[in-house]
This record gives C-alpha cells, sequence and structure tokens, in this order.
C-alpha cells in the first residue's frame, strides 16, 4: 500500500491580491518530494489554510501565511513541525505491526446466552493462547526484534522490551 499525501491549500491576502500561491508550501514539497513520498497538490476554497491528509484524515493544518515565502525546509519552523507530523503519521498509521489483527469466532461458536460460563470456558479452550499464535502465525514472525507478545489473563499485548511485564500467579 502506498500512502499518498494530499496537500490542500487556500488561497491567502498578498500585498492586496487574494489568491492560490504555491510559493508558500515549496519548501514542505520539496522536502517530501526528497523523502520519495507521493504527493498530490490540491486548491481549496479555504482562506489562509494549508492541509496534510494521509488516509482520508487532516494529520497537519496549519495557516499558510504562518509558512515562509520560497523558504527551504531547514529554514521554515512550521515546515519542520509539519514534516515531523507527516512522518509520524505515516508511521503509526502504516506500521503492519501497530494494526490489530482479530480472529472471529465461527458463528456455531459463539455464545447466544452471555451468562452461560459453560461456553464461555468452551470458547476459551478453542482460541488458547497458542491456538491464536497458529493462526495468527505470520503476523507474530513480522513483530520486530525489539517487541514480543505477552499473554496476561488469557488477552495477548505486544509489549516493548523496555516496558515492566507484570506477572501475577
Amino acid at each position: 500500500m502506498v500512502a499518498i499525501l494530499r496537500i490542500c491549500y487556500g488561497p491567502f491576502d498578498a500585498f492586496g491580491v487574494m489568491s492560490h500561491r504555491i510559493q508558500k508550501i515549496r519548501g514542505l514539497l520539496k522536502s517530501l518530494n526528497e523523502e520519495g513520498y507521493v504527493i498530490q497538490v490540491r486548491k481549496v476554497d479555504l482562506l489562509n489554510m494549508l492541509q496534510v491528509i494521509l488516509f482520508n484524515r487532516i494529520i497537519f493544518q496549519c495557516d499558510i501565511r504562518n509558512l515562509k515565502f520560497n523558504m527551504d525546509y531547514e529554514d521554515d519552523t512550521v515546515c519542520k513541525i509539519a514534516i515531523s507530523a507527516i512522518k509520524e503519521a505515516i508511521l503509526r498509521m502504516m506500521t503492519k505491526v501497530q494494526l490489530s489483527s482479530y480472529v472471529m469466532a465461527k458463528k456455531e461458536m459463539r455464545s447466544k446466552d452471555a451468562n452461560n460460563s459453560r461456553s464461555k470456558d468452551e470458547t476459551k479452550k478453542i482460541f488458547s493462547f497458542k491456538r491464536m499464535c497458529e493462526i495468527n502465525k505470520q503476523d507474530l514472525l513480522d513483530i520486530k526484534k525489539n517487541q514480543y507478545v505477552h499473554e496476561s489473563n488469557g488477552i495477548m499485548h505486544q509489549v516493548n522490551t523496555v516496558d515492566t511485564i507484570n506477572t501475577r500467579k
């Protein structure tokens, strides 16, 4: 899946003339282009607005007048903030480890009575931790070396090695 960044910018007033000008976002476009992102630039009718959209979510929004005119990425502080927000959003949205994987029970295995403890115990036996590992074997292989899966009270948790694990028995 390729992340397509959509940059929407609106008109702003410069020397008494209201129009769309791409000169304010050239530093942002140049730095994103050097990073290798796929970019779509769109003119919108939102006055003085700059929005960066990823997967139909606004990940960065600011007043376009805060960007410097025809400046590089290194010299523009708002552009630096935008780039860091974009990188963080892409890491959060694109990392496979961050995405939860769910196992759906077959229809005949679902409990019709929520208070029936026997059916809950049967479901726990059927979908034990080892069984879920077999089903999600590919997902577990994709987990990075500094992360591992920990089971607590029958629930799988993804834990970083930096985090502490409470073991209660």
